[in-house]
Formats: structure tokens, sequence, C-alpha cells
């Protein structure tokens, strides 16, 4: 009867396995069939509110859009200075769709900021979903860091992996007082003083024992990579979250890039791939990319002001409008011009550049250029 109800237990089981199976094969090719994917957005923030983004800390929130289906919105961004996550203030519910922004360059950096939004059709309770945001930046692919999404029942699998591994670890004896049979160690040093009791210890040491426990720590490596094959929070990832799928997922991605010389877009998209443990499901076919288009105060020299035949001032002025400022401002400072202020204020020497402002006539540009020195120049007013 026992045999019976076991093998009737073990049924039951594979049939719920080959069931479960069969749904997830399923699904898979109606994702397949019709080529979803996550899809990238552009968050209506503005320049203070992405300022804001970095410094505020608040809990992931769920909204409700204007159709009136719920967002599941993540908020954290990991900071470039501390490594903590923190996050983004909360979003208005609607997802703007535009493909393209402009965005200011400062200090030689650009901050770019999307959403990578997941549909709940896409997510699943034992899937881990990995997307991984890709930048076009002339003539270079950069992959940033990915972001995944962990179904409920993929994450207690995991759990479970560490669980496994840490009862090892606690099966490991770091005694060595545990090897040897200290009962014939004591008699034997009640016959006799004359050797240390060392040497007696290590004489009747169980040598099988000590061998064996060696043995299994020696495949620590090995028994880790069995039982965690997903670590949780990997290094690589921006972000580790778990979802219970039910409502559509948005993660605002923020990055700041280093601008390069003669960049003027950098175009985004994100790739993603579906995981059941450590195997791949099914690859995401890329989403439709977003643009950046990169505004820069280099756009501000004024070329009718070159003097005659003066090659490296020629040069200068390439350099400048390739934003490479240093390079351009080593050969700029001893005019002390125009195009001298425009690149010390690309480099955020806002004092050098409004002294030299104010030495030069007036004008439109000019005086533009120096009131925005004047506004980035901290004043003390005593």
């Amino acid at each position: 009867m026992k045999t019976s109800k076991l093998t009737l237990a073990a049924l039951a089981a594979a049939c719920a396995a080959l069931v479960a199976s069969c749904a997830t094969s399923k699904k898979i090719d109606v994702i397949r069939g019709s080529s979803q994917t996550a899809s990238l957005a552009l968050p209506e923030l503005s320049e203070e509110k992405i300022a804001r983004i970095r410094e505020t800390r608040i809990e992931d929130l769920t909204v409700t859009g204007d159709d009136g289906r719920e967002l599941h919105i993540m908020g954290a961004v990991r900071d470039s200075l501390t490594g903590e996550m923190v996050a983004t203030e909360q979003l208005r519910p609607a997802v703007l769709v535009a493909r393209f922004r402009n965005v200011a360059e400062r200090l030689g950096m650009i901050d770019l900021d999307f959403m990578i939004v997941v549909s709940d059709s896409l997510q699943d309770p034992e899937w881990q979903l990995r997307f991984e945001p890709v930048m076009c930046v002339l003539n270079d692919t950069v992959r940033l860091e990915p972001v995944l999404i962990t179904g409920e029942d993929f994450r207690r699998a995991q759990l479970r992996g560490y669980d496994r591994y840490d009862r090892y670890l606690r099966s490991l004896s770091r005694d060595s007082v545990l090897f040897v049979d200290h009962g014939k160690v004591d008699l034997f040093m009640e016959r006799t003083g004359s050797v240390s009791r060392e040497e007696v210890e290590e004489h009747y040491s169980r040598r099988g024992l000590k061998w064996l426990n060696a043995r299994r720590a020696s495949r620590k490596d090995e028994l880790r990579r069995r039982y965690i094959r997903v670590p949780i929070e990997p290094e690589y990832a921006r972000l580790d979250t778990v979802c219970r799928g039910s409502t559509p997922f948005v993660y605002v991605y923020s990055h700041r890039l280093q601008t390069r010389p003669g960049l003027r877009k950098v175009t985004v998209a994100v790739e993603g791939s579906i995981y059941r443990g450590d195997k791949l499901l099914c690859p995401l076919p890329p989403s439709e990319p977003v643009t950046f288009y990169v505004s820069s105060l280099s756009s501000m020299a004024d070329s009718t002001a070159i003097p005659a035949a003066d090659t490296a001032y020629v040069r200068a002025l390439g350099l400048l409008r390739d934003r490479d400022y240093k390079g351009a401002l080593s050969i700029l400072t001893p005019y002390r011009d125009y195009n001298t202020a425009v690149a010390y204020l690309a480099l955020d020497y806002n004092a050098t550049a409004a002294e030299i402002l104010e030495s030069l006539p007036s004008s439109p540009a000019a005086d533009y250029l120096l009131a925005l020195s004047f506004a980035r120049t901290p004043w003390n007013i005593s």
C-alpha cells in the first residue's frame, strides 16, 4: 500500500511538472510569435526633477495609469558615488512615447534618463527577465548594467540554493579537536608522561575524518556553483527585483555619459531574454530605440573673430566645436576672447569666463554667456 501511494504521488508530481512545462512552452511560443519585448519611453522630467532623482529615496510604487491599468514603478537607481540604491521621485502615470529628446552637456557629461517598460504578459513567477540597455555612441556600442525582473518562484529557488550551500558550509568542521580520539590520548598520557600531548594527539588523530573533511572543504567552489546557479543581486546588474507579474513594470534608468569629441547624438535600445533557472528559454528582440540629441556650449563658438592666417586659432576653434575643451583652451588661453570664455564655461571655470566676458564689448551672445557664468558662480553675500 505504501509503495502504491508513493508511486501515485510521484506520478502526480510528474504530471504536474509536465503540465507546467507545456504551459511554459505555450506561453513562450506566444511571446515568440508576437515578437513581444520591453519598450523604452522617456520620462517627463525637468532638469530640477532629474537632479532630485539622484538625491531622493522612496519606496517603489504602484500607480493607476490614464487607461485605468496599474503600473508598478521601480524607482531605485544605483548612486554612482556611494553605490547605494537610491529611488526616483513619484512619476506621473502617463508614459511618453516620444522617440527623441534634447539633452544638454555640462562639465563634459550628459545625463540620459529613460524608462524600461515591461508588460505583465512577459512576466511569469518561474522566470527571470534580463534587460540590457545598449547605447550607440559614435562608432561604438556600449552595453550598460542589466536590469533583472525576477518572479517569486524563481527567487524562492534561488533562496533554496543559498540555504543548501549554507548547510554544506555549516557541516564542515573547523575545529581540529574533533579529529582526535581524546579517550585514548588521556589513557596514554596517564601511563607515560615522557611524550608531549601534541605528539600523542597526532598519533591518535582520526585521519580518515580529517581527510574526508578536507576533501569536502576543497569542493567549496564546485558546490557553490551547483547550489547557487543564479546569484541574487549580482554585481554586474543595476537592479535585481522581485515582481509579482500582475501589473506592467516600469524602471527609470539613469546613466551619466562622458561626452566625446564630435558627439552629436546617442541612441539607446534594450535587449532582453527570459531565463528559468540558469537555462535560456527565449531571447527577446531589441526594443525600438530612443535618441538623445546632445547640445552644448560648443555651438556658441564664434568663427567670425578668427585672426587672419592664424592656423593655431583655426585648430582651436575646431577642437572647441568637437567638444575637446581642454585641447581648445590650451591654445586659446592667451587670446582671452569670446571663444576663450566659451571654453572656460564649458569646463565650468565660470569666474574666469565672467572676467573675460566683462572685458569684451557687449553683444547678445556675450551678454548671454556672462549671465550664464553669473548664474553658475556661487556668490557669498555678507
